[in-house]
């Protein structure tokens, strides 16, 4: 309040000086936004470069201030500084929602028209995190249009200040993300992750619909999991338990390849029953009832035959 009554007096130094000694004495977040706002409206872009070092100074793991810096540099058209303070903010050892602060350097990368730096940010985030979302992002990513990268587009829009031209677009490359699309999934394969396997394939198979061939899709759809219910006996309570279980074709035939062919057949009739072919069927969720408990009464009753045939004897 005390540097706002200096401004109303246009009393800029004072003002100045009031916010110096409060972020000296106690500083605080709002303090350094509405002192880096004064000197953005004043257009002092040297002091606000200064008030942004001692804002990271005070709050290094703050993701937003790194990404108003960066922000700051790229309006300022000083792009090798935007990548550098975003390439300090990354490196942080520790960084409160470190997502949005990766986010948007790709998306700078991204606006820039600079595929194979945004590539490589998405490589380092994966090695990082490795999370389905990320992997998701990155083969979408490849197989979507980006701009053309800036200094292309300058060197069109020379001799043409007068007319708005619309920013041209490199097209995506569908085989790159389809190769981005199966690391992905043999990495979260690798680590046993189902719910994040089925949401992968899911926006796989919506990708293919858009980009890919029938040959694409089904091969996608073949790789989907069928949904098996299985009963167990609770050993806590003696209860029956029914609970529903994800087969990935890909896992059964690599554990149990004798029921692998069976597999392939309710994916068959699955995807009939999915298109109306089979008279009578509904187009409900792909089940496939698999009770452990019933296979193991079958084999005990066989068992019990044996043994009465052999006592008759």
């Amino acid at each position: 309040m005390f540097a706002k009554f200096e401004l109303r007096r246009l009393d800029l130094p004072a003002a100045r000086k009031i916010f110096g000694a409060a972020i000296g004495m106690c500083p605080k977040e709002g303090l350094f936004k509405k002192y880096i706002e004064l000197e953005i409206e004043l257009r002092e872009f040297d002091r606000v470069r200064t008030l942004y070092e001692k804002y990271i100074e005070f709050d290094p793991s703050n993701s937003s201030s790194w990404i108003r810096w960066a922000e700051l540099e790229a309006q300022l058209q000083d792009f090798p500084r935007t990548r550098a303070i975003f390439e300090l903010g990354v490196a942080q050892q520790q960084l409160a929602m470190p997502e949005i602060l990766w986010k948007a350097f790709i998306d700078f990368e991204i606006a820039e028209g600079e595929r194979e730096r945004a590539a490589e940010l998405y490589e380092r985030l994966i090695q990082l995190s490795g999370h389905v979302k990320v992997w998701i992002a990155y083969a979408l990513f490849e197989g979507e249009a980006i701009p053309i990268p800036r200094e292309e587009r300058e060197d069109e829009e020379e001799g043409e200040e007068d007319e708005e031209l619309e920013v041209k677009m490199a097209p995506g490359d569908p085989v790159k993300a389809r190769a981005v699309f199966q690391r992905a999934y043999n990495d979260l394969k690798s680590k046993r992750m189902i719910d994040e396997r089925v949401a992968l394939l899911e926006v796989w198979k919506t990708f293919e619909e858009q980009s890919g061939t029938p040959e694409d899709v089904a091969k996608v759809e073949g790789m989907k999991p069928i949904i098996s219910k299985r009963r167990r006996v609770d050993q806590e309570n003696g209860q029956m338990v029914e609970e529903h279980v994800f087969v990935f074709p890909d896992d059964e035939k690599e554990s149990n390849p004798t029921s692998f062919k069976f597999l392939q057949i309710a994916h068959a009739w699955a995807q009939k029953k999915k298109e109306g072919d089979i008279p009578g069927a509904t187009s409900s969720s792909k089940d496939v009832e698999m009770d452990e408990n019933d296979d193991q009464s079958s084999q005990g009753g066989d068992e019990d035959d044996e043994k009465s045939s052999g006592d008759e004897s």
